[in-house]
């Protein structure tokens, strides 16, 4: 695997922070994947992850290919839920200390 790049250290405090949003595609299948569940199967993940898919996590500091501390999350894809473990909500929900999740509303996923 490259080297690590680190998002987070290139941002200007003079400039607006930049927050990703988190597909609920995308944290899904990284959580069902990191919590035990054969999500994406062995054909279609590179050679260089060496199977693991965390390196995708962007909020995981350790193993991310590159890594940003600010993300975004749609109440209107999130399992609201907190009392039941969610394993598809894994990146968001046991995400390392130092991160800040935004959440937004959902209005538009409720208007539909």
């Amino acid at each position: 695997m490259s080297e690590q790049i680190n998002l987070s250290n290139s941002h200007n405090p003079d400039w607006a922070l930049f927050l990703p949003a988190m597909s609920s595609f995308f944290i899904s299948g990284l959580g069902k994947q990191r919590e035990g569940e054969q999500y994406f199967p062995d054909d279609r993940i590179p050679a260089g992850f060496n199977g693991d898919v965390e390196c995708l996590n962007l909020l995981n500091s350790k193993k991310g290919l590159f890594t940003y501390k600010w993300a975004l999350y749609s109440a209107g894809h999130a399992n609201l839920d907190i009392t039941v473990d969610d394993p598809s909500e894994s990146i968001i929900r046991k995400r390392e200390k130092g991160t800040f999740m935004l959440g937004d509303s959902g209005g538009f996923q409720i208007m539909k």
